[in-house]
């Protein structure tokens, strides 16, 4: 959909719904550190270590997907990214 808009207004487009992704990740983050000081009291049946151990890949999880976006937002923006498809094609070159 993207490819068929004009230039700009896929720009606008790539930066609406890369805040809308970091907003998500936000939300989920937030809910993700709650529920683990929520269920933090509990502990498994089997290791017998705090529930918010392993519920801790939440918030941390959703920290490193908003950080990876960080990183690559300018380049999605101005749509500086090679698709899959081409890399692909570059490394069956290279073997």
């Amino acid at each position: 959909l993207q490819d068929r808009l004009p230039a700009a207004l896929a720009r606008r487009v790539r930066m609406a719904v890369g805040g809308l992704v970091l907003v998500f990740l936000g939300a989920v983050t937030v809910l993700g550190v709650q529920f683990v000081i929520f269920v933090w009291s509990q502990e498994t049946p089997v290791l017998n270590i705090p529930l918010g151990i392993p519920s801790l890949a939440i918030p941390i999880g959703t920290l490193l997907f908003a950080l990876h976006l960080g990183f690559m937002f300018r380049d999605y923006v101005g749509k500086r990214y090679a698709p899959g498809h081409v890399l692909e094609d570059l490394s069956a070159e290279e073997v």
